[in-house]
């Protein structure tokens, strides 16, 4: 059933196969998740009907066989591949790049779909090929490297890479089907991208984290005070007799007998005294009680109830910003430093390549799709000594393919005018030349225009941007008055992806949608009708632009000149992150920028690309 290699005088069996087949099935056992701090213990691989466990504790050149399988092209097949990747690039130095992911093979075909985000191997081993898989036994290695291998683990080993070749058959049959094959060789041939810039990881400075935090703490009590004191100074306290029927109005709970007497005997001119030591603003049910004897007509003090209301200096504006520290505090403060790798010293977050419906990326541990566009956090993630970090960034990509795709003319005609879209869009708005556009009414613009891509609505102008319902009633009426033209492909969009249940990308990349028969009433349906809609004219935006930067991802990779001096370090929204040689960096530059362009000029038609950069020491937005 398999054969168990720990020496070179062991592996002609395993070279002869490899000589026969170019589909090969791998897997790896190790210690933990971390390629810098655990084991490597296992490598299986199947070869035609043959599997070998090579143990890669002992086996000393396991170096000579990855690059073999590389130089050769053999196609390897895995399932999360990319896992295996970073362990076999730490511990041999060779990157295998001809990799086929049975779990993202598998995300690509069920886009959107329930099932649709990274299925588990045991899961796809029932589907496809009727067996059961026992899973549990991967608990066996963790934590556990020296640990001596029996029958168990040596079956549970080499059944990992039994089923691999009938699943991608089975998937590649629907994969052709769906005509998914371009979108297919695109995530694929990204994949060894990621596992390397995962496994690099970026430059993380401590002090510049921790210094901000301690601006953000010093910020938190100063917002937390502000509240606090516009409260007190905004209600009239001399209708009080005492502090009890103060803390009653303010909800501050009073447990005992003792403190209430006390509280009734505090005169007039110490409530106030009182009151700032005892409120709590992180209370929600307090701070509805305070928006109210405010005169605040709400039933809740979530942020799509108080963002509307929101005025600059009033309570709910100070609520708001103590809130928005308290989140920079939870999310970007001191747990952050937990991500720092030990042995190296940077921070490797882990990019999901289909991590939305959509195909755009996501990333997780940590997140950095979601570290503020604050210039003071980006300063944190450096460059290596004698390097530069480039920051390249798609300019309006969403807004540019929404124009081409679409061929409407009045965007068409800004972009190869270079005018200002937000301000063109700002004259349809409010009915003024451009030249007259005012700051608001840009910002007005660049709402609407933004908004459209996500299918927004007057009630989404309300809760997104605060625009009060009749106003934005009227400002999508004028939109679409001045935009014809995208206001017949989104209708005409919508209906097809409600009809065939699906939406496509401008590359060929699908976002299916559950098939309802049944719905409780003609509401629900128009609701389930209008989202899927929504999502898939989203998708044809939102994913093509997804498509766009993966394909320059691929292009600067494999193109590049420059070799181990120009590094991918990063990919967030629009933007890739890369670090240079300082000698060559403005080369560097120019072959990004060059790269970029060309991936995103062929869906656009006439209206030009355009990519914006920067060069620093750090990331810079």
């Amino acid at each position: 059933m398999y054969k168990v290699i720990e020496n070179i005088s062991q592996i002609g069996e395993l070279l002869k196969d490899l000589q026969s087949t170019n589909l090969i099935s791998l897997d790896v056992e190790t210690s933990g998740l971390d390629p810098h701090t655990d084991t490597l213990i296992l490598l299986q691989l199947k070869l035609l009907n043959n599997t070998y466990i090579i143990d890669a504790r002992k086996f000393k050149q396991l170096d000579y066989i990855i690059a073999l399988i590389k130089e050769t092209h053999k196609t390897v097949i895995g399932h999360n591949i990319k896992f295996d990747l970073k362990f076999l690039y730490h511990n041999t130095g060779e990157l295998l790049l001809d990799v086929y992911d049975t779990q993202l093979a598998e995300t690509l075909l069920h886009a959107g779909l329930s099932r649709g985000f990274y299925p588990s191997l045991s899961f796809l081993c029932k589907e496809y090929v009727g067996v059961n898989m026992d899973k549990d036994a991967r608990e066996i290695f963790i934590d556990n490297a020296d640990i001596i291998l029996t029958e168990k683990e040596l079956i549970y080993s080499a059944m990992d890479v039994n089923y691999l070749l009938k699943i991608m058959e089975s998937q590649m049959s629907k994969i052709r089907k769906e005509d998914l094959l371009e979108v297919f060789d695109l995530e694929m041939k990204l994949l060894p991208i990621l596992a390397q810039v995962e496994y690099e990881g970026i430059n993380f400075l401590e002090s510049v984290w921790m210094s901000l935090y301690g601006k953000n703490l010093d910020e938190l009590k100063n917002s937390e005070m502000n509240a606090i004191n516009y409260l007190l100074e905004n209600i009239d306290i001399s209708k009080y007799k005492n502090a009890y029927e103060f803390s009653k109005d303010l909800d501050i709970r009073v447990t005992t007998k003792k403190l209430q007497s006390e509280l009734e005997s505090l005169q007039t001119e110490y409530i106030l005294e009182w009151a700032k030591k005892n409120i709590n603003i992180k209370s929600n049910k307090q701070v509805l009680n305070h928006l109210k004897l405010l005169g605040f007509d709400v039933n809740s003090t979530g942020i799509l109830v108080l963002k509307p209301l929101r005025e600059k200096g009033n309570y709910i504006d100070k609520i708001l910003n103590f809130r928005e520290y308290e989140k920079k505090i939870s999310t970007y403060g001191e747990n952050f430093l937990s991500y720092i790798n030990k042995n190296t010293g940077k921070i490797h977050c882990e990019f999901n390549q289909i991590g939305t419906a959509t195909g755009r990326f996501s990333s997780d541990s940590p997140n950095m799709q979601n570290i503020p566009a604050d210039q003071e956090y980006r300063k944190a993630f450096i460059a290596s000594p004698g390097c530069k970090i480039i920051t390249a960034d798609y300019s309006q990509a969403e807004l540019r393919l929404m124009g081409a795709v679409s061929g409407e003319p009045e965007i068409i005609h800004a972009y190869v005018n270079d005018q200002d879209l937000h301000k063109k869009t700002a004259t349809f708005l409010f009915d003024v030349d451009i030249d007259n556009v005012t700051k608001e009414q840009r910002q007005k613009g660049k709402n609407l225009n933004f908004g459209i891509i996500y299918g927004i609505s007057k009630f989404g102008l309300l809760h997104t941007f605060g625009i009060p319902i009749e106003e934005g009633e009227v400002l999508l009426y004028k939109y679409f008055q001045g935009y014809k033209v995208l206001k017949e492909f989104i209708e005409y969009a919508g209906d097809m992806v409600w009809k065939n249940l699906y939406s496509i990308t401008p590359l060929g990349r699908k976002r299916f949608f559950e098939e309802i028969d049944l719905f409780e009433n003609n509401k629900e349906k128009f609701k389930y009708e209008s989202r899927v809609k929504r999502e898939g004219i989203n998708h044809i935006i939102q994913g093509g632009s997804a498509d766009i930067l993966k394909q320059a991802m691929i292009d600067i990779y494999y193109d590049n000149p420059f070799g181990e001096d120009l590094k991918i370090r990063l990919q967030v929204h629009d933007e890739l992150v890369l670090e240079a040689k300082e000698e060559i960096v403005e080369e560097c530059k120019d072959f990004v920028v060059k790269k970029m362009l060309e991936a995103e000029q062929p869906f656009l038609g006439e209206i030009p690309a355009k990519v914006d950069y920067s060069i620093e020491d750090y990331w810079i937005k």
